[in-house]
């Protein structure tokens, strides 16, 4: 779990593909659930409907308790709407654990988008209520309250919109 960025340059290990059958299957899993809120989705369904993603997601896993991050590609976002992504990326979300809310506002899913608030440049909210998500400022970096973070691009940001990553222990040492 302790590593620079450099030491990644040439070495892809920590991206996984979903293959054509495994992306496939995730957008019939999301069709069969047409109609369903994706908070009613339970872990045994995702597990059962996505069997076919299990092996990636076990190879994740075991990125995540060594390396501490893992960059899961291909999940088809262009080939579903909106309800089908959110329930997508929850179904992948149960192969790795619960899913947690993110806000006062108890939301499981919070989309990244510029909703045109004033986060600040100091990094602390001037309004209330605001989270730095939904501003176009910089976020520092801070530490989610969580053992796993999870981001799904849908489309690319026009400006902007860079996430990075750090290791902890690789700060500890240096310090």
């Amino acid at each position: 779990s302790v590593w620079k960025g450099g030491d990644f340059s040439t070495d892809r290990s920590w991206m996984r593909e979903l293959t054509g059958a495994q992306a496939a299957a995730l957008v019939d899993a999301t069709r069969r659930w047409e109609g369903r809120d994706f908070r009613s989705l339970q872990r045994v369904e995702a597990q059962a409907a996505l069997a076919a993603l299990i092996p990636t997601a076990e190879a994740a896993r075991a990125d995540l308790a060594s390396r501490g991050f893992v960059v899961l590609r291909g999940l088809p976002v262009q080939d579903m709407t909106p309800a089908e992504i959110q329930r997508a990326y929850w179904a992948v979300g149960l192969l790795f654990g619960e899913g947690l809310t993110q806000n006062a506002s108890a939301d499981f899913l919070c989309p990244v988008t510029d909703m045109g608030v004033d986060f600040g440049y100091s990094g602390s909210a001037s309004q209330l209520n605001v989270r730095g998500y939904q501003s176009k400022a910089d976020l520092n970096y801070h530490c989610d309250p969580s053992d796993v973070v999870s981001l799904l691009c849908v489309r690319k940001a026009l400006a902007g919109g860079q996430s990075s990553i750090v290791s902890t222990p690789a700060i500890y040492n240096e310090i």
